[in-house]
């Protein structure tokens, strides 16, 4: 999917947890293909960090049940408040 996308993608948001394809897979094979690529990971651990990914400023993760609100807030953190 990442191949076919014509535009660069600034944010990847996905589940840590994936059916088929894992969390790390993904991430590693989408930041190899857009090194400057930011991601906003969903989690309904309670854990503070459960598979060890961290909040940093490529990696944040947010916890389920979110509003609209806290997700937008995230993306714009993560993104530097710019949209392609």
């Amino acid at each position: 999917m990442c191949a076919k996308h014509l535009k660069p993608i600034q944010v990847l948001l996905c589940d840590v947890v994936t059916p088929g394809l894992g969390a790390h897979e993904l991430i590693r094979i989408a930041v190899g293909m857009y090194p400057d690529l930011r991601v906003l990971l969903m989690t309904g651990y309670p854990d503070e960090d459960p598979f060890g990914f961290g909040d940093s400023g490529v990696f944040q993760l947010i916890r389920k049940p979110f509003t609209t609100s806290e997700l937008a807030l995230r993306l714009e953190t993560l993104t530097g408040g710019t949209s392609a």
